[in-house]
């Protein structure tokens, strides 16, 4: 086969590649499109290795913890001298395991191939010529069942992306799980689940890619034994001078808090009729202790809604459902006092406060 070349729009990228890999060409397929741009490298009707993805070889094994940084650069420096393919260099000075580093090549493959299949506009240039495998421990990937996967993630991705709307999102495990039940991909994900991890950080250290590490994450969101954490960053460290500045303030605040007491006490035996009625029942009922239950307990059962909503898609037509169903006890909805919890279902939302009840 000669070159071959043309533009997305006549021929997409499916059909170019499914030409080339039938006839078992070898060759380099570049694509572009608005500015980016993907290499294919095919031997024998078999794609070998792609790029550039999102970070290079190396950079996939290092955010992985598979590989340290100094032996990336020692690799790096002997690829100058003897023109090795990376991978063979890693894998013969022991900074890398085939295994891992098979993993990582596929995943660069994948990753391209999701990028560039869905792409109607750009253009394609086939050149053929031998190719070398980034290691020869590696075996070549068979496109057609490659391209069956990749044509499964772009069609499930969007169900996927409704639970996993982006990447920054952080998980907590909220329930146990028999991890003798799960698959190996699933239980590697699991084990990486922290509540400090982003997505991009588990989907950097499993190396499964984007659409498989999503999937599973979307699947233990719906199981119920995952959900979203607060994460608080670590302040920085303050300066001595600020923290002096925040004694001295802090001593101000106790001085004046102190003339206040002496104040009020001093008001308690002068005119002890314009202060007592504060410790009258009524009065403390509205306290901001009472205050701070009742946000307490509506924090509560607004987790419990979340809950429910990941289980089963929609909230709950009531909030005796959230009994029913495991999640809340009766007490959690049961209010002291004069007040009592509304709550109403709207759409894909809902609506709870707290009223006076009826006498």
């Amino acid at each position: 086969m000669i070159g071959l070349e043309g533009t997305i729009s006549e021929f997409n990228v499916v059909d170019v590649l499914q030409l080339i890999c039938q006839q078992q060409k070898s060759g380099v397929l570049t694509v572009e499109h608005k500015g980016q741009k993907a290499e294919l490298y095919i031997e024998e009707g078999r794609i070998v290795s792609a790029g550039p993805t999102k970070y290079n070889l190396g950079e996939l094994l290092i955010r992985a913890k598979l590989l340290s940084p100094g032996d990336l650069q020692r690799a790096l420096d002997k690829q100058q001298e003897t023109y090795e393919q990376l991978g063979e260099i890693l894998i013969k000075q022991g900074s890398a395991e085939a295994a891992d580093l098979e993993r990582a090549i596929n995943n660069q493959i994948y990753e391209t191939l999701y990028d560039v299949c869905p792409w109607k506009e750009g253009t394609y240039k086939f050149n053929p010529k031998q190719t070398t495998r980034v290691s020869s421990f590696l075996k070549p990937m068979n496109f057609q069942s490659v391209l069956l996967d990749v044509l499964r993630m772009i069609d499930e991705w969007p169900e996927v992306n409704s639970f996993i709307p982006s990447f920054d999102i952080r998980f907590q495990k909220i329930l146990d799980v028999n991890t003798e039940n799960l698959q190996a991909a699933a239980l590697l994900v699991y084990n990486l689940i922290n509540g400090t991890r982003t997505v991009q950080e588990i989907i950097d250290e499993s190396l499964l890619g984007r659409f498989n590490t999503c999937k599973i994450l979307s699947e233990f969101l719906q199981a119920g034994y995952i959900s979203r954490a607060s994460f608080t960053p670590a302040a920085p460290r303050k300066s001595r001078m600020s923290m002096y500045y925040k004694k001295v303030l802090a001593a101000c605040h106790y001085a004046i808090l102190s003339a206040i007491l002496l104040a009020l006490a001093a008001l308690i035996f002068t005119a002890p009729q314009n202060i007592l009625p504060i410790l009258s029942p009524s009065l403390m009922k509205r306290s901001y202790l009472t205050e701070y239950l009742n946000n307490t307990r509506l924090f509560k059962i607004d987790n419990a809604l979340e809950i429910y909503k990941i289980r089963h898609g929609v909230y709950p037509g009531s909030l005796q459902e959230l009994i029913t169903g495991g999640i809340l006890n009766p007490a959690d909805l049961t209010m002291p006092g004069e007040k009592i919890i509304t709550y109403l279902p709207e759409n894909n939302s809902y609506n709870i406060k707290f009223e006076r009840r009826s006498k």
